[in-house]
C-alpha cells in the first residue's frame, strides 16, 4: 500500500514538520512527525516494494519479540536481506520502529480522513470515533501501541517519539472536530485535545491493552454511537443505547490484601521460614527488578541475590520466575486498589463526588508506581493476559464501584443496567487518566494540573460537549 501523507488544517512548519498548536498532549513537546529526505513520508514518493517489505518483517519481528530481542541482524535474516542493506536506509533498529509506525499512522490517517456523511452531530461524532477503534482494535495496531507503551520505562526519547506519531495521526479528526466547533455543534477548547478525549473514550482507556478481548465487529455500531452519543451529551443526556460490561471476576480477600500481608496467600506457608518482613522485602526487590528490566532480562538468581534470599528458598514459595512475577504484579496491584478514596456525603452534588473521585485516580492509576505496574502489565499481556485482566481489574474495582453508585442514585442512571452502569464508570476512568498517554511518557501531572483534569473530566463525562442554546 502507498501511504500519502495527510494534508492537515494545522500549520506547516519551515522544517517541513507537521506541527500543531497544542502541546499539552505530550507534556509540552511539540506535537510533529519529521519528514526526511527520502523517507517513507516523503511527500509524493511511493513507498519502494523492498522497504515495504522490510518494514512488515520488522514489524512481525518488534511484535513478535520485542524491542530488545530484536536486531537488525535479525530483522535482515527473516527478511533475506543483509545487515548492510538495512543500514543503506535506517540509522539503527530505533529509526525501523518509528518507518514502521509512521507507516501504521499514516494508513490511518488515509482511512479517517474519508468525509463523513454525517447529518447530524451524533452521527458526526461515531464517524470520528469508528476508525480510532477500528484502527486501535486491528491485531497488529495494538500489539505496536503495547510495544511503544513497554518502551516508556527504559528507552523514553523512543516511547515520547511513537507517542508522538500516534498523537499527530490524530490530525484529520482533529481537523473534523474544528469544523464541528466552526459550525456551533460543539464545545471545545481545542480540536486535537478534543479528538485525544474521544480517542482514549473510543479505545476505552487500557481495557484491551491488558488483555481483554475484543467484541466483535459486529457490536462496533452499538460502541461507536455510545462512545459518541457520552462525548456529546454526557451522562445527564445520554439518548443511545449502551453496551454492558460483565461483572468483574471476583478476586479472593488474601490477593486483595496482599500489598499488607503477604504469608496468607499462600497455603502452605505454615511450612516455610520466610517471615513476613521477609517476604515484603524481597516483593519490593522483585518489583524494581522486573519493572526496571522487564519479564524476560530478570532472572530468579539476580532477584534472590539483591534480597539475601537463596535459590531454592525463592522456588519452594513461588515455583518459578512466572509464580514470583504474578505475585509481585498483583501485590503492586492490590497496593494501588487499595488507595484512599473520597469519603462521598449524602446530598452532595455529583459533579462535586466525580471530581472528587477522578482526583483521587489520577493520584493512584497516574503516580510512579501505577504507571509501571501499567506499563509492565501492557508489555507482557499477550504472554499473561489473564494476569493483566487482573491487575487492570483490581486497580479500579472499589474506585468503579463508587462511581456506579453514584450513576444508579441520579435519575440518568437508575433504569440502567449494572453492566451499564460499570460501562460508563470504565469510561469515567478513561477521562480521569486522560487517556493512555501517560504510560508513554515519564512527567508526572502538578496537583493543580491534576486538579484541573479531574474537574473537566467529571464536566465532560456529565454533560458532554455539545453546544446548546
Amino acid at each position: 500500500m502507498v501511504c500519502k501523507p495527510y494534508k492537515s488544517l494545522a500549520p506547516a512548519r519551515p522544517d517541513g514538520q507537521v506541527s500543531f498548536t497544542n502541546t499539552d498532549l505530550t507534556s509540552k513537546v511539540p506535537l510533529s512527525i519529521p519528514v526526511r529526505p527520502g523517507s517513507i513520508a516523503t511527500q509524493g514518493e511511493p513507498l519502494p516494494s523492498r522497504l515495504d517489505h522490510l518494514l512488515a518483517v520488522g514489524r512481525r519481528e518488534f511484535l513478535a519479540h520485542g524491542y530488545q530481542r530484536t536486531s537488525v541482524e535479525g530483522i535482515g535474516k527473516a527478511a533475506g536481506v543483509s545487515k548492510q542493506t538495512i543500514y543503506r536506509h535506517f540509522s539503527d533498529k530505533s529509526e525501523i520502529l518509528r518507518a514502521i509506525v509512521e507507516q501504521v499512522s499514516s494508513m490511518f490517517m488515509d482511512t479517517a480522513a474519508i468525509p463523513p456523511t454525517a447529518h447530524d452531530a451524533l452521527e458526526a461524532i461515531a464517524s470520528c470515533a469508528a476508525p480510532v477503534r477500528a484502527s486501535f482494535l486491528d491485531g497488529e495496531a495494538i500489539g505496536l501501541f503495547r510495544l511503544g507503551i513497554s518502551l516508556a520505562g527504559q528507552f523514553q526519547e523512543l516511547s515520547a517519539a511513537l507517542n508522538r506519531q500516534f498523537a499527530a495521526s490524530l490530525a484529520p479528526i482533529s481537523d473534523r472536530m474544528a469544523r464541528l466547533a466552526q459550525g456551533g455543534m460543539i464545545e471545545i477548547d481545542d480540536p486535537l485535545s478534543a479528538a485525544a478525549q474521544l480517542g482514549g473514550l473510543a479505545v476505552e482507556g487500557s481495557r484491551y491493552l491488558m488483555g481483554q478481548p475484543a467484541p466483535a465487529p459486529t457490536s462496533f455500531g452499538l460502541y461507536n454511537t455510545a462512545i459518541a452519543d457520552l462525548y456529546l451529551n454526557g451522562f445527564t443526556r445520554h439518548d443511545a443505547g449502551l453496551p454492558s460490561l460483565d461483572p468483574f471476576e471476583p478476586v479472593d480477600a488474601a490477593t486483595a490484601a496482599l500489598h499488607t500481608s503477604i504469608r496468607p496467600y499462600f497455603p502452605d506457608a505454615s511450612e516455610f521460614r520466610l517471615s513476613e518482613e521477609d517476604l515484603q522485602r524481597l516483593l519490593a526487590v522483585s518489583r524494581r527488578k522486573f519493572f526496571r528490566a522487564g519479564y524476560s532480562e530478570t532472572s530468579l538468581d539476580d532477584i534472590g541475590a539483591s534480597a539475601r534470599i537463596g535459590r531454592g528458598t525463592l522456588y519452594r514459595w513461588f515455583g518459578t520466575k512466572e509464580g514470583l512475577f504474578k505475585v509481585t504484579m498483583l501485590h503492586a496491584a492490590a497496593e494501588i486498589g487499595a488507595a484512599r478514596l473520597p469519603g462521598i456525603k449524602s446530598g452532595t452534588p455529583i459533579e462535586h463526588a466525580l471530581t472528587d473521585i477522578a482526583l483521587a485516580l489520577s493520584s493512584s492509576l497516574m503516580c510512579r508506581t501505577g504507571t509501571e505496574l501499567y506499563r509492565m502489565a501492557i508489555a507482557e499481556a499477550n504472554q499473561f493476559p489473564a494476569l493483566a485482566r487482573t491487575v487492570h481489574d483490581l486497580t479500579r474495582m472499589r474506585a468503579t464501584g463508587l462511581i456506579t453508585e453514584l450513576l444508579a442514585e441520579h435519575p440518568a442512571g437508575r433504569d440502567l443496567t449494572p453492566g451499564q452502569r460499570d460501562w460508563l464508570a470504565m469510561q469515567f476512568v478513561t477521562l480521569s487518566t486522560d487517556g493512555n498517554r501517560y504510560l508513554s511518557i515519564d512527567t508526572r501531572l502538578t496537583l493543580p494540573d491534576r486538579r484541573a483534569l479531574a474537574r473537566r473530566s467529571a464536566h465532560a463525562f456529565l454533560y458532554g460537549h455539545r453546544k446548546l442554546g
